[in-house]
């Protein structure tokens, strides 16, 4: 029997000890980054399974919805042995009030879904760091190779505090260009506190002189590093900041049989970029659903399609 927890009947040293015993544990189910991503959130829990899955959710005009936090790529049904049929049992146990879903799920297949729920695939990149640093390398991309030996020896990869970090980031003209609001900042400084909290956290930056040329939020827990968030500046552009600062990460996990997620690779360009660290595709579900009432539903859809 699956059964919906509100937040405060969750028992999150139970919670957290489901999800580091799943088949795929994912950092982003943490009680503890939950809070910080989503404070409130709520779940459901098979009983005859300790499957569980996080409902992520806020309302807005009166109508509660399920979104996706940001900086947390996906989440859905973590079990120990992962099954569709399970994770479509999961999507028709989440409660009727939530009239709108926004979700990303961990598992590439669903069977048996709600019939009005959508379900489309996104793509990751995800490279598998057993092989040797020397090995990882060989495997990059002409043009990584080109640009990682011409800007060698500019700059230092090296550790930057996560205020400094923040506040690059958060200042930062790309997160203006890409619309990223003040709500959204909010939540990635409250994880990124986390992460260095509960020691997960590796912020680096490329330091030239006293100039960032380029940071990086990783997280490393359950067997995957994680790449969270990270951006260059103008000049980190044309040298080869996040090329520099990706390349740091893999040599020094090379030979840790760890996998590194680059949280991306759906967009056209973030695939080939890291697919030239020899990254490969692994597919996720994105899960829509809209029984806004009208004209909110007719809105919504205008907005983003779901």
């Amino acid at each position: 029997m699956i059964r919906y927890l509100s937040h405060g009947d969750i028992d999150k040293v139970w919670w957290d000890t489901r999800i580091a015993a799943c088949h795929a544990p994912l950092w982003y189910a943490r009680s503890a980054v939950l809070d910080a991503a989503s404070p409130g959130w709520d779940a459901l829990v098979d009983d005859a399974s300790s499957a569980v899955m996080p409902l992520c959710h806020d309302r807005k005009w009166g109508i509660s919805y399920l979104y996706q936090p940001f900086a947390v790529q996906r989440l859905g049904v973590f079990a120990a042995r992962p099954d569709a049929a399970q994770v479509g049992a999961f999507l028709h146990a989440v409660p009727a009030r939530f009239k709108l879903w926004d979700i990303f799920l961990n598992s590439p297949h669903c069977e048996g879904q709600p019939d009005p729920v959508v379900l489309q695939e996104r793509t990751t990149m995800e490279l598998e760091l057993g092989p040797d640093a020397s090995a990882l390398r060989a495997a990059y991309g002409a043009s990584h190779k080109r640009g990682l030996r011409k800007w060698s020896g500019v700059g230092e990869v090296c550790a930057i505090s996560p205020g400094n970090f923040l506040k690059i980031v958060s200042g930062s003209a790309q997160f203006k260009q890409w619309g990223i609001t003040p709500k959204q900042v909010g939540t990635l400084q409250r994880i990124a506190r986390v992460a260095d909290s509960l020691g997960n956290g590796r912020f680096l930056g490329l330091q030239h002189g006293s100039e960032w040329l380029g940071v990086g939020l990783f997280v490393t827990w359950g067997g995957r590093t994680i790449f969270l968030k990270g951006l260059t500046t103008e000049a980190g552009r044309g040298a080869f900041a996040l090329h520099r600062i990706m390349d740091s990460v893999i040599a020094d996990e090379a030979g840790t049989k760890a996998l590194l997620d680059m949280a991306g690779g759906h967009a056209p360009e973030l695939r080939r970029f890291y697919a030239g660290f020899g990254a490969r595709p692994s597919l996720y579900l994105h899960a829509g659903y809209n029984r806004l009432p009208q004209p909110l539903r007719w809105i919504k859809q205008r907005s983003n399609g779901v």
